[in-house]
């Protein structure tokens, strides 16, 4: 599908970290699109889990994601939740 584009510059991926759908299936995205598209820019807008914790295992999730995301992503831009609250 990109293949049709005149002009592709790369992708905006926007995720949680706190668990779920977002720190599993972002990251795993990010490699995905990282394997696909080798010399496409990555750039990946985490949202951090509130500080007083949302989920037990947040801590957790949010190490495995960080560590996959430096890995395959040009550039992280962290969105806190307390500082939007």
């Amino acid at each position: 599908m990109l293949e049709k584009q005149d002009y592709f510059q790369g992708f905006h991926i926007l995720k949680s970290l706190a668990g779920g759908t977002g720190s599993g299936l972002g990251a795993h995205l990010i490699e995905k699109l990282r394997e696909d598209y080798p010399k496409s820019m990555i750039l990946n807008t985490s949202i951090w889990p509130y500080s007083t914790g949302e989920v037990i295992l947040q801590n957790y999730n949010v190490l495995l994601t960080l560590a996959s995301s430096l890995e395959h992503a040009d550039a992280i831009l962290p969105l806190y939740n307390d500082d939007i609250l």
